[in-house]
């Protein structure tokens, strides 16, 4: 709601910041603030995300505990956690288990975390020459992947318990509550605000309320980048 307030002030709405109270609800002039704000932090959130760049604080751990031969696996299984939450994954953008730099790694369970090691992601046509033919024998998997249902595969089967540590993706957050916080570093919160007093701007033909959402939001925008954007990956050079 602290943007919404924001928005208020910074737009000149009569009571100013006091004109809205909840956003719960809202109908008419300052139902429309609230929305714009929603948009707002929904468009900060999708920016990038078909550049091969993604926002850092966005990145989240997830641990997959495997099950006796079972290879493929859901975000929405049980079997994966959410390391941020500690609970089942809830807001699921896409899988990160292609860096090369910090690929995902496994344990055999019984074995302890001192057993260790990396897995090696492929590519789901690759996987499925090595893996969809003839007879299989489960056994400690080596590969990963990820199917045409965005399930992360593993090859071969696991033959055991074993856990596995990668990164994901998570989702939009959609504000819904008064109390509902962004998830970006407060110090860039800002940059929704911004954003959503140029949306006001436009609709009322305010030129001035365009104007200092445009310039506000390129400068926390640009800040944000700087602080936040994950670095264009590069695979390994060809042998």
């Amino acid at each position: 709601m602290e943007h919404c307030k924001n928005v208020c002030r910074e737009a000149n709405v009569a009571g100013g910041e006091n004109a809205i109270t909840t956003t719960v609800g809202q109908t008419g002039h300052l139902g429309r603030i609230v929305n714009y704000v929603k948009q707002a932090w929904i468009e900060v959130q999708n920016l990038h995300q078909h550049t091969g760049l993604s926002w850092r604080w966005m990145r989240v751990g997830f641990t997959l505990t495997t099950v006796d031969s079972q290879a493929e696996y859901s975000y929405g299984d049980g079997a994966i956690v959410d390391d941020l939450t500690a609970t089942q994954i809830a807001r699921f953008r896409n899988w990160m288990i292609k860096d090369y730099d910090d690929p995902p790694k496994i344990y055999l369970q019984s074995a302890g975390e001192g057993t260790e090691g990396w897995l090696t992601y492929i590519d789901w046509n690759d996987f499925k020459y090595l893996f969809r033919i003839g007879t299989q024998n489960d056994a400690f998997p080596a590969y990963i992947t990820i199917n045409p249902q965005n399930q992360i595969v593993l090859g071969p089967t696991p033959n055991g318990v074993y856990v596995i540590s990668g990164d994901f993706m998570r989702g939009a957050q959609v504000f819904q509550a008064d109390n509902d916080v962004p998830d970006l570093p407060e110090s860039f919160e800002d940059v929704i605000m911004y954003r959503a007093l140029s949306k006001y701007g436009l609709n009322r033909n305010a030129i001035e309320a365009i104007t200092a959402g445009e310039d506000g939001y390129a400068t926390y925008l640009g800040a944000l980048e700087g602080d936040q954007l994950s670095e264009i990956p590069i695979g390994h050079p060809m042998a």
